[in-house]
């Protein structure tokens, strides 16, 4: 048989079959970029160099009473042009939100609801769980399908007596609902009198009142799993009957391309093999959508996460803010073209003020490589108005788990805002440890983003991600550990070199849903 060392440092073992390879074509990848990922696995992503926190009037902007007019008004003109539309990574499973429950049918569905309370009530944490989820099951939006499957007879019965194995057979299983196998945006989120919304209605309703166009034009795109595309275009499909006629949505899916997938090592870095021999490759996480966020060819997009939404009556103030973010990109936008026009037709004389603008504005400290002469103070300048723009709303850190807003240096000395994860930075670092842990601010993935330059070309945002942004982190597959490779992540090192902004927007106007337990939440209740 023949065979290819992978690289000319691996040792004798370290070998890629020609099966293998035509595995790896017909997957759509480069042999290279295997050899690339196998030796990033030993040779591991470097850490991120902290600067310090952005925090306040200091990397993150509060934007001005005054200002809010103004930027409504340039956000409103933008969105009747039909500039504006939205981007919906949606392809999450639904199975995290459920681990509880889970939890509580393998040990104690059985159980009457007096011995499950006594459980609770000598300390386990597995009965005090299930109490609390029964008593509080009349305050989530599937309670009412419930009701239609099992009947409000029987359903009393059980919340007032137990066993809960019906119930949670019916949440849990084929017999049912099977909601841990459905994607996270066709679960049941908010409830309406006697219906429900899942969060792909929501985004819907959220679309329909910040991207339409002035002849009622929507559009928005969503990023799904292959093997739940025919039922979500269905459900999607269903939701946007009961809009106006008028309204027409311009609804778009793709998914995550296979030759984005990482290959899989073993703890020794030998490629990952599965019982059948075959190389095992994993998606490349949220940082592999850069490339369906390119194919959208918007101009002015929203990224937010598919479980951050809100009923109708928590909306208008997040929608607002919403509409500020995409104003003050404009405007940002409207700058950086200004200048980048001035600047190619002056060899010097808006050097100062341009660099100012970079410092000020962008909140960028150029490398003073970059700034010793005019020529190259110009090169760099031009570099730099020339590139895409996003604005990230920032709330304050409430615990959740993610990443924040930081000043971060690179190698050649520039220090520019950036969002970054904790495994981004090395904690046994005393110093970087604590410039990580004095963030006041935490990212909620609240973009807007302008992936136009001035003349309405689209970038190419493949040219604007930090390769050296990359994730390594430990699995498992039919019981073998393995380590799994993501790429930079989308709003991370994927969009390290865009110019980027930060504003700090309410706590409020951030609402996941990680758990079923955040669906009563009182920013998931009725009115």
């Amino acid at each position: 048989m023949f065979m290819v060392n992978i690289h000319k440092r691996t040792t004798h073992d370290e070998m890629i079959t020609d099966q293998d390879l035509k595995y790896i074509a017909l997957c759509g990848m480069a042999n290279n970029e295997i050899e690339d990922q196998i030796h990033r696995f030993r040779d591991g992503f470097p850490y991120i160099s902290l600067d310090r926190p952005c925090i306040p009037d200091n990397g993150i902007l509060r934007l001005s009473r005054a200002d809010h007019r103004f930027l409504l008004e340039l956000y409103e003109e933008a969105a009747l042009k039909g500039r504006v539309s939205k981007f919906i990574p949606a392809s999450g499973a639904g199975s995290r939100m459920f681990q509880g429950l889970f939890g509580l049918k393998n040990t104690y569905a059985h159980l009457s609801r007096i011995d499950l309370q006594n459980k609770a009530d000598e300390g386990d944490e597995v009965a005090q769980y299930g109490v609390s989820f029964f008593n509080a099951l009349v305050q989530y939006p599937f309670y009412g399908t419930l009701i239609e499957s099992l009947g409000e007879k029987t359903l009393n019965n059980i919340m007032e007596n137990g066993p809960y194995e019906v119930i949670l057979d019916e949440l849990l299983t084929k017999k049912g609902f099977n909601y841990p196998d459905l994607p996270k945006g066709l679960l049941p989120f908010h409830r309406y009198r006697d219906q429900y919304r899942t969060p792909f209605e929501e985004h819907l309703v959220e679309a329909d009142a910040i991207t339409k166009t002035s002849t009622g034009q929507i559009k928005i795109h969503f990023t799904v799993s292959p093997e739940h595309m025919d039922r979500i275009k269905n459900h999607v499909d269903s939701a946007i009957q009961n809009y106006n006629p008028d309204t027409t949505f311009e609804i778009s899916f793709s998914t995550q391309n296979p030759s984005t997938d990482t290959i899989a090592v073993d703890l020794n870095n030998q490629p990952f093999r599965g019982d059948d021999g075959q190389l095992l490759f994993r998606a490349g996480g949220h940082g592999a959508l850069l490339e369906n966020l390119g194919g959208v060819h918007g101009d002015i997009i929203f990224i937010k996460n598919i479980d951050n939404v809100v009923p109708d009556h928590k909306k208008v103030d997040i929608h607002y803010y919403k509409r500020l973010l995409g104003g003050f990109l404009i405007q940002t936008q409207n700058l950086l073209f200004n200048y980048a026009e001035k600047l190619g037709q002056t060899k010097g004389e808006i050097l100062d003020e341009v660099l100012n603008f970079c410092r000020t504005r962008l909140s960028i400290e150029p490398p003073k490589s970059a700034l010793r002469t005019k020529a190259t103070t110009h090169q760099y300048l031009k570099h730099i108005l020339e590139r895409p723009v996003r604005v990230c709303g920032m709330v304050r850190h409430t615990g959740e788990p993610g990443g924040g807003p930081f000043f971060v240096k690179n190698k050649k000395g520039e220090i520019t805002p950036q969002i970054v994860e904790s495994a981004q930075v090395n904690m046994d670092d005393r110093k970087q440890k604590e410039i990580f842990e004095s963030s006041t601010h935490f990212n909620p993935v609240d973009l807007v983003c302008g992936i136009r330059n001035r003349h309405g070309t689209p970038f190419d945002l493949s040219k604007y991600r930090d390769p050296e942004t990359g994730f390594i982190s430990y699995k498992s597959k039919g019981g073998q550990p393995l380590k799994a490779m993501e790429h930079p992540g989308l709003w991370n090192g994927s969009m390290a070199h865009w110019n980027t902004q930060f504003v700090e927007v309410p706590a409020h106007t951030f609402n996941p849903v990680k758990t079923i337990e955040d669906l009563v939440r009182p920013s998931h209740q009725p009115q």
